[in-house]
């Protein structure tokens, strides 16, 4: 066995300015003991429990970000590296942790605990079949990274003389039985074990702040080929405990496609996919036989429901193509997967909050399976709108560009302004463009 075969991946890093509540915050919410630290994709350092109790000692400036107190001397290991000689490596060095390192990235982290799952994931009558395990590990993790449900970061997979082992955490106990049914499906696999305890349950609407703002600079970035994407979310292998889940609204992204880029083919299911396309031209071809193209004031809903495969791309020849993507969970989990598609002329949205998906396709918006609205307005000047979301519901605002003032809020491009029930005032807009979702 090998780090590949027992790392966590990929992995919850942090930057240099993650402040050390954060991190505290982190390690807690993870039930992790340490994280690696990276400025742009190079590993700097690592904080661990161990750094965040020490912090500075008297007469030093107090300790406020990670790279104040973050260990700069990092021991790695390569993907092919001995599990026998991490194990080794952790006990010489009295570490918990040792990232893996692949050309110079962090693409795992092998723990004792993850070493402690491996062994106990041993059989002791049988010898191992150490590539036909490889084998049916490969094909578990690309299946189980097209589910929308799948969480990489805080979950693992060792399979061992063919028997599945999951530790880790996951959010609802209807995902063990997918997942039991996604490694069942691979061949090969003699049985699966679940080891996996329950997150933290999500926090009410009651709990939460009555306003929030979310600065587009403390969104999460991530950069794939010719594809860079914001995240106001925790999403794929950016994680803020701070930001996660608001109501059923998983995901909010902002992508950004180079011409004649996009996707490979990827699987989702039980999930509400609302495409909200800016600039240039996103192209949209899915397992149901649909091949569409979206043009700014375009806006395509995508019900994943029981199962579907689906790839984005640019169909421009030359500039990006633009656009926001939002996630939201279904009331009803395995329907039956649907395309829908409509435009939204900019005169349809002046000066106003023109409804463009809500549950029942009222006023000729996309009709979505959840009890959500979502409402596309342009402001600019005096031009002004107002909008009551009900109590005991939630609202979510997001500037997808230019400038607006939203309950005496200046927000600037990719800003958003979470809030309760109440009145909500959009004005002052700079060119602004503007999303609200009315939420449960």
């Amino acid at each position: 066995m090998k780090a590949s075969d027992v790392m966590s991946a990929p992995v919850i890093t942090v930057r240099p300015d993650t402040t050390v509540r954060a991190l505290a915050a982190l390690l807690s919410e993870r039930r992790i003991s340490g994280v690696p630290v990276l400025e742009g994709e190079q590993l700097v350092g690592i904080v661990s429990e161990a750094d965040l109790l020490r912090r500075r000692g008297a007469g030093q400036p107090p300790a406020r970000r990670a790279r104040d107190i973050m260990t700069h001397e990092v021991e790695t290991v390569a993907p092919g590296t001995p599990v026998a000689d991490i194990a080794a490596l952790l006990e010489g060095r009295g570490i918990k942790r040792v990232p893996v390192l692949q050309e110079g990235q962090v693409v795992g982290i092998v723990s004792r605990s993850n070493l402690v799952q491996a062994l106990a994931a041993q059989p002791a009558p049988q010898a191992p079949h150490p590539e036909d395990d490889d084998v049916i590990r490969a094909s578990l993790l690309a299946e189980l990274e097209r589910q929308p449900w799948w969480r990489p970061a805080d979950s693992n997979v060792i399979v061992t003389d063919g028997v599945v082992h999951y530790w880790g955490a996951l959010d609802y106990e209807d995902q063990r039985e997918a997942a039991r049914t996604a490694a069942q499906n691979i061949p090969g696999v003699q049985r699966v074990e679940d080891h996996r305890f329950p997150a933290r349950a999500p926090t009410s609407a009651a709990a939460e702040p009555a306003t929030q703002i979310r600065r587009a600079v403390e969104r999460g970035h991530s950069k794939h080929g010719l594809v860079d994407s914001w995240h106001s979310f925790s999403f794929g292998n950016y994680y803020d405990p701070a930001h996660m889940a608001y109501g059923p609204l998983r995901a909010l992204n902002e992508k950004c496609i180079q011409a004649g880029a996009g996707s490979t083919t990827y699987g989702q299911r039980n999930v509400e996919v609302i495409t909200y396309v800016l600039e240039g031209a996103f192209g949209h071809e899915d397992s149901m036989d649909n091949s569409a193209t979206v043009i700014p004031g375009g806006v395509q809903r995508i019900s994943a429901g029981s199962g579907v495969r689906r790839s984005e791309l640019s169909r421009l020849e030359s500039g990006p193509t633009r656009f926001l993507q939002i996630w939201l969970e279904p009331e009803r989990e395995g329907g039956m997967p649907g395309h829908e598609q409509k435009h939204f002329a900019a005169p349809e949205k002046r000066g106003r909050l023109r409804l463009i998906a809500s549950p029942d396709g009222r006023a000729d918006s996309l009709r979505i399976d959840q009890d959500a609205c979502i409402y596309a307005g342009l402001f600019d000047g005096a031009e002004r709108a107002e909008l009551n979301i009900e109590p005991g519901r939630r609202s979510y605002v997001h500037v997808a560009r230019g400038r607006a003032v939203v309950n005496g809020h200046p927000l600037g491009e990719g800003d958003a302004l979470k809030s309760g029930g109440g009145t909500l005032a959009i004005e002052g807009g700079q060119e602004a463009e503007v999303l609200v979702l009315d939420l449960p």
